[in-house]
């Protein structure tokens, strides 16, 4: 056994030393074993350049990934940077009720599977990993300082329970980690059960998500404020269009939207 002068001389470890020491991390995507302090996101660096989008090169304002053209050694985007603060071309021909978007990576290959995890049972702690992710590319935005408030998306509490947890919430929780926002969990609930989005076309989420959700009981914490709407995949936009006009009804000046994957391409 050891005696007191072991114990005298051994060196003071912090709880987060501790956790690394006994409970060593795997990259949650390639499952390579991580050298990352136990608070990092657990994703490997190969992985993180592999799946995250430059954020110049997708749109300011919906968060979609621009086209690209060869040039020369560079890529450079069919869309000008001065177009892309405007929004893309699909943006102005909406009447988006948010500013601003953006996300960690694509909705594809590898990161789509993972993404699709995070709303399965038991899959919570995913969730609130990608969310640590999410809030390290936020801190990427020089705009993030203006927002004051983190809102998560709903969900309906039969889908709650199925699941056992609502994993915008666990993303937003993420977020909260990196970035000293606090959490808005009853700005907005969820009115209706739904349809799951991803099972229908296009033209049927925006009829879908119609009445799906109302202003919560702390809607009254949204006057005034500018809030970034978290959410696990943006495709169409739909979903989060209803949030955010729930947003400017209860009087908030700017809504962005802070998501794990952006779906589809331009």
């Amino acid at each position: 056994m050891f005696d007191g002068d072991f114990w005298r001389q051994a060196p003071a470890l912090t709880v987060t030393e501790l956790a690394d020491l006994l409970f060593p991390c795997h990259c949650l995507l390639c499952e390579q074993a991580l050298s990352q302090p136990f608070h990092a996101p657990l994703y490997c660096e190969p992985c993180r350049l592999q799946i995250t989008t430059p954020l110049d090169g997708a749109c300011y304002r919906c968060g979609i990934r621009l086209p690209f053209r060869i040039a020369g050694e560079h890529d450079v985007p069919l869309v000008t940077r001065h177009q892309t603060l405007r929004g893309c071309p699909d943006c102005r021909r909406k009447k988006w009720a948010f500013d601003r978007t953006v996300a960690v990576a694509s909705y594809e290959g590898r990161w789509r599977e993972h993404v699709y995890r995070l709303k399965r049972p038991h899959h919570s702690a995913d969730a609130f990993q990608a969310g640590k992710l999410l809030g390290e590319r936020l801190l990427e935005c020089e705009w993030w300082t203006d927002y004051q408030m983190l809102v998560p998306l709903p969900v309906h509490w039969r889908r709650r329970f199925i699941r056992g947890f609502n994993q915008a919430e666990k993303i937003a929780e993420g977020i909260a980690t990196v970035l000293p926002l606090p959490i808005a969990t009853r700005a907005l609930v969820a009115d209706r059960y739904a349809r799951k989005q991803g099972t229908l076309a296009a033209s049927a989420r925006l009829i879908n998500v119609q009445n799906t959700m109302k202003l919560g009981p702390d809607a009254s914490m949204l006057r005034q404020q500018q809030v970034i709407l978290v959410d696990d995949v943006l495709t169409t936009g739909a979903t989060v269009n209803v949030a955010a006009r729930l947003c400017r009804q209860a009087g908030t000046k700017r809504v962005a939207v802070a998501v794990v994957a952006r779906a589809g391409r331009f």
